[in-house]
């Protein structure tokens, strides 16, 4: 029995943040739609961080290269700087 059954293979932790990627897009939209009533200011602060780089869209079009973009946030700290900044420490 292999030692390492408990660590999760390359494949299934790129289809993890892939999936956040794709939540990340459609939290953005929905957050988009809520207006005008407002998040709270770490989620705001995230939703413009994302509206700098991926536009909002109304009409039906090939994902790909805005889950590309998101994915590099899900992967970076571009979202998690300006978010922890916005927010107060909590310890």
């Amino acid at each position: 029995m292999p030692q390492n059954r408990n660590v999760l293979p390359l494949p299934y932790l790129e289809n993890v943040e892939r999936v956040l990627a794709i939540e990340l897009l459609t939290a953005a939209q929905a957050l988009d739609y809520r207006r005008p009533l407002r998040p709270g200011r770490g989620v705001e602060r995230a939703h413009e961080t994302v509206r700098e780089t991926i536009a909002h869209r109304e009409a039906d079009y090939l994902l790909e290269d805005d889950i590309d973009q998101s994915l590099a946030f899900v992967r970076g700290e571009e979202l998690l700087g300006p978010v922890a900044d916005e927010l107060e420490p909590l310890g």
